[in-house]
């Protein structure tokens, strides 16, 4: 009698779990559906191992016998319980198949408003270009060049650059288009763009080689000229920036030695022609 009372206290436990666990949600339904399954799969296996399996088979002496009431309650919930979790298997299942197309469903709408806010972004973002080009032409060359140097300050060098393509698109021949020229061309080589680098690098100095970044503006021109393969042309800018700019720090000095030694320049003994662009 006590192993039936054990049994039969293990059935109420796993039909408890049975009842609890139907509630679950689709996540750990199958995992506690799994677990059941053990509990009962382990039940069963104890319970038949106590049961004669076939007439004439010895048992434990001490088990119930197929034909006690006892032993045909415990079969009896046995049969319950396994039809209890194919019924929660089937609702398990049908939970699961709403809950995949309900997330189908949010999918589909989340990816319709990321594209209707891609592009009212796009329209903000075109109307407020508009609006600035507006703005933009109504500036002195002043306002103009201050307000780039806003935008370099604040770290947004797209806005730099467009402010400054503007600049020199409006006011060539200012006297800030020399300034204005030499942070493209720091701008484009920075981004590899050395043919245009070298041209703004150029115009830079032209339009004032007293200015305190002319040197660097020749430097520009040399490392743009290497890096277009240019050695020749780059060791006639390097020269330049020796015989006319002797001044310069040691730094500058230092670099544009190490550029020289870097494309095996030979220094020239006559004068030099102002450095060429590349076409």
């Amino acid at each position: 009698m006590g192993k039936i009372s054990y049994l039969m206290a293990s059935l109420g436990l796993l039909a408890s779990s049975v009842l609890a666990d139907t509630g679950a949600p689709v996540e750990m339904g199958n995992q506690s559906i799994d677990r059941i399954k053990r509990d009962l799969d382990s039940l069963q296996s104890f319970v038949y191992k106590h049961l004669p399996q076939e007439e004439g088979e010895a048992s434990d002496p001490s088990a119930p016998t197929t034909g006690t009431p006892a032993t045909a309650l415990l079969l009896e919930k046995i049969s319950a319980l396994e039809t209890q979790i194919t019924s929660l298997v089937g609702r398990l299942e049908e939970s699961e198949f709403s809950f995949k197309k309900v997330r189908q469903d949010l999918e589909k709408h989340i990816q319709s408003l990321e594209e209707k806010v891609g592009s009212l972004e796009t329209f903000r973002s075109s109307l407020e270009e508009k609006e600035e080009g507006q703005v933009l032409e109504k500036l002195t060359a002043e306002e103009l060049y201050e307000r780039s140097i806003v935008h370099k300050i604040q770290g947004n060098k797209v806005k730099f650059e467009r402010l400054l393509r503007k600049f020199v698109e409006k006011f060539s021949d200012h006297s800030l288009a020399s300034t204005v020229y030499y942070h493209l061309s720091t701008l484009v080589y920075d981004l590899k763009n050395y043919k245009e680098a070298a041209f703004f690098a150029a115009e830079s100095y032209k339009k004032d080689p007293k200015s305190a970044h002319a040197p660097e503006a020749l430097m520009t021109i040399a490392l743009c000229l290497q890096n277009l393969e240019k050695s020749p042309e780059a060791c006639t800018t390097l020269d330049k920036i020796q015989t006319d700019y002797p001044n310069i720090s040691s730094e500058r000095k230092a670099a544009a030695e190490k550029l020289s030694i870097d494309l095996k320049c030979i220094s020239p003994t006559h004068p030099l022609p102002p450095p060429s662009v590349p076409s």
